[in-house]
């Protein structure tokens, strides 16, 4: 029935058997994990996708460590559009909304180097590099932000919710080519 579904997803007859066959795989299925696959993927097939929303941020995004944080950037990072482009920005970030904008001490908060270079990205924690187009200052809040593209480092900047010293468009190089990711993907349909 998939290859069916998959050549033809109009074939309603076609569907409603897939979907009748995962029904009941997911209510025989003892993992939770496969019975909701199967169950959701009947559910798709009998009413069609649930409309689909940019992947934002959650309560668990808000407990990753800034580490974690920079790998999944890393991970999001449109490989294709940067190919050639090679910048370094440092960042530094600070763990609540009290610091002071007119303030520049490079020891205040996390400090990190953020690196693209061969259509990768990479990060070291605890210094900054001389040579960084860019210096940004900024709370977890709005690298949090900048990183799901509710914000754009330039509108951050402007609301002062960031410090930019240097070229933001070298930053832009990173944050403005990361993958959003959807909700609601297809499981039974192409």
């Amino acid at each position: 029935m998939n290859h069916l579904v998959f050549a033809d997803p109009s074939n309603t007859d076609a569907r409603e058997l897939q979907a009748d066959a995962f029904e009941q795989l997911g209510y025989q299925t003892e993992s939770a994990t496969f019975r909701n696959a199967y169950l959701s993927g009947a559910h798709e097939l009998r009413n069609g996708l649930m409309p689909r929303a940019a992947a934002r941020r959650s309560s668990y995004l808000s407990a990753m460590s800034v580490d974690q944080v920079v790998d999944s950037m890393a991970a999001r990072l449109k490989a294709e559009e940067v190919g050639g482009q090679r910048v370094l920005v440092n960042l530094t970030i600070h763990d609540n909304d009290t610091h002071d904008n007119d303030t520049h001490d490079n020891d205040a908060g996390e400090r990190w180097v953020l690196g693209l270079s061969d259509r990768a990205l990479h990060h070291v924690r605890g210094r900054h590099d001389p040579a960084a187009a860019v210096t940004l200052t900024m709370t977890k809040a709005t690298l949090l932000a900048a990183a799901e593209a509710t914000t754009t480092l330039a509108n951050a900047v402007r609301a002062g919710d960031a410090v930019a010293l240097g070229d933001l468009a070298a930053a832009a190089l990173i944050f403005d080519h990361l993958d959003v990711f959807f909700t609601n993907f297809g499981l039974a349909e192409p």
